[in-house]
């Protein structure tokens, strides 16, 4: 019953429920759970201390329960949390580090695939650390689904990604729905041009055209088992599938 009348607890409540409706409508990011954590840990606050200081001391499970996972559960969560982001991060400086500075010298980097972290870190890892850098890096896709590419001439490639290009975490850069694509669209890359050639009915591109200029001045890599892998392209005519 007090707990009920107190205002303040119920300020806080509130207002920690309400925080979920913008962070559900947008992509879920592990910071976004501050926005709820706030209100949560005053609510528990209050009812830890109405424990500790009430007549009914050690009676109210609920709150005992609340107590153990803010106190206890939390903490352990927050230590594996941690372990696990240093573990990821780590992985992706050593992925940004492991390509060879003496390749990338005079060289454009095109990456089929990698993950969203390893793609939009590695020039600026490698910038810090002082290392070498591609004249300019081009990223197709943001993950390891199967990619298909046939050469169509010693300077153009098809590639063809049957869930989509731009679709996943790349959608949070551009809405299809706001600025669709359009078959024939083209995207100068500056040492390269995307054309769009075929869109899905999502709206995604799912086959692209990719002209590279100067050809033999492109390294080509793509992503698997949490590494960096160079690739070769197709002969002209031909077909290669990574997956």
């Amino acid at each position: 019953e007090r707990f009920r009348h107190n205002r303040v607890l119920v300020f806080w409540l509130l207002a920690s429920a309400g925080s979920l409706f913008p962070v559900c409508s947008t992509m879920a990011q592990d910071r976004l759970a501050l926005l709820q954590t706030i209100g949560m840990a005053m609510v528990i606050a209050i009812l830890v201390y109405q424990l500790v200081s009430g007549p009914s001391r050690g009676k109210n499970v609920p709150v005992v329960m609340l107590a153990l996972i803010h106190l206890v559960l939390s903490p352990l969560h927050l230590l594996a949390g941690s372990a696990y982001i240093n573990w990821g991060a780590a992985n992706i400086r050593d992925n940004a580090l492991a390509l060879p500075d003496a390749e990338l010298q005079g060289k454009n980097l095109l990456v089929l695939r990698a993950p969203i972290g390893e793609a939009v870190s590695l020039m600026g890892i490698r910038e810090v650390l002082g290392r070498q850098n591609p004249g300019q890096f081009l990223w197709l896709a943001n993950d390891e689904s199967e990619i298909l590419v046939a050469a169509l001439g010693a300077d153009e490639l098809q590639v063809e990604k049957p869930a989509g290009f731009a679709s996943g975490f790349e959608s949070a850069f551009r809405s299809v729905a706001r600025r669709p694509f359009r078959v024939g669209q083209v995207i100068d890359c500056g040492a390269a041009q995307i054309t769009v050639a075929r869109v899905n009915r999502q709206g995604h591109p799912d086959i692209i055209r990719l002209k590279l200029n100067r050809p033999d001045d492109w390294l080509v890599y793509t992503y698997s088992g949490h590494r960096f892998h160079k690739a070769a392209l197709p002969q002209t005519g031909a077909v290669a599938e990574f997956r």
